[in-house]
């Protein structure tokens, strides 16, 4: 099976660019069994192949710069007439690929979502850059469709990507549909204070690229300077099983990259969970897509 059924990042994406970060051994393990256990359905769940994707530019023109969706789509009145899934979004985190969210993209298939996971360039390009490049155009392709809401599943940098666009078009005036939800595994609403310790070394500068740079912990990161959170229904999951060696770089209840502290830290989420998992392998644990399709369904985790 291609890979290229999974959606990457149009507008000049470099294939391989993830393939060649310096993975830690539990995300290598990661990568190699979901690369083995779910390439054969990647058909199911990645969206169109990459020269269909990549021939496609997208370029804001006053009605999408406005945030309103009117050009006309056979789809449309499907979507309206509630025959059609809605459509959940799901990005990796920095350094990784599409694959490590196949297992919950399949989950979301089964449970009546049409999913669409997203191999972005994580290591190359700034977060204003994108959100700009590679997440608007995909909202605004579904909203353009019809589809009367938008879902994400993030995972770590996703969700600060998914954050800052739904702030973005709330502090614009035209936010995300009523009923638009986000799910955020692990992620650094407050910086990581892995990304302190790492971002001045050269090893994990060159590898990790200017997003490392901008996920710091001080008042000025990209992340704090978020606000709070607004423009959609989220809810954050982050794990609670520590690794070593960054460890030592945390105070308090951590998942190994990112801190308890620092994922609930944003005012406005609706929903919050502290489960077991690891930052690596919080996307693959069973309770946690359990939790995120009940969020995505109800807008709460319930009891857990």
């Amino acid at each position: 099976m291609n890979e290229s059924l999974l959606a990457p990042a149009g507008g000049g994406w470099e294939g391989g660019d993830e393939s060649s970060a310096v993975p830690s051994p539990e995300a290598a393990c990661l990568h190699w069994s979901t690369t083995l256990l779910y390439r054969p359905v990647l058909s199911e769940v990645g969206g169109r192949g990459t020269a269909d994707l990549q021939a496609r530019k997208w370029s804001p023109s006053p009605r999408t710069a406005s945030g309103l969706s009117t050009h006309p789509n056979p789809e449309a009145a499907r979507w309206r007439s509630g025959t059609v899934p809605d459509p959940v979004i799901l990005l990796h985190g920095l350094g990784r690929t599409g694959l490590s969210m196949v297992p919950l993209a399949r989950a979301l298939r089964r449970a009546g979502f049409a999913p669409e996971v997203v191999d972005y360039p994580s290591r190359k390009r700034p977060i204003a850059d994108l959100v700009e490049t590679v997440l608007a155009p995909r909202v605004e392709a579904r909203l353009g469709a019809g589809a009367e809401r938008v879902h994400f599943v993030t995972h770590s940098l996703g969700g600060v990507l998914a954050r800052a666009l739904a702030a973005a078009r709330f502090d614009a005036g035209h936010p995300l549909p009523e009923g638009s939800r986000a799910v955020m595994l692990a992620p650094p609403h407050a910086g990581s204070e892995v990304a302190d310790a790492l971002r001045h070394r050269q090893p994990f500068k060159a590898a990790l690229g200017p997003v490392l740079q901008e996920l710091g912990t001080e008042a000025e990161s990209v992340p704090n300077r978020l606000g709070d959170v607004r423009g959609i229904e989220a809810g954050v999951l982050i794990g609670t099983r520590r690794l070593l060696p960054f460890d030592r770089y945390f105070d308090g209840p951590n998942d190994g990259n990112v801190s308890v502290a620092s994922a609930l830290a944003p005012d406005g989420l609706a929903d919050t969970g502290v489960v077991r998992p690891s930052h690596a392998l919080i996307m693959v644990s069973p309770r946690v897509i359990r939790l995120t399709l009940r969020f995505l369904r109800t807008g709460s985790f319930g009891d857990g």
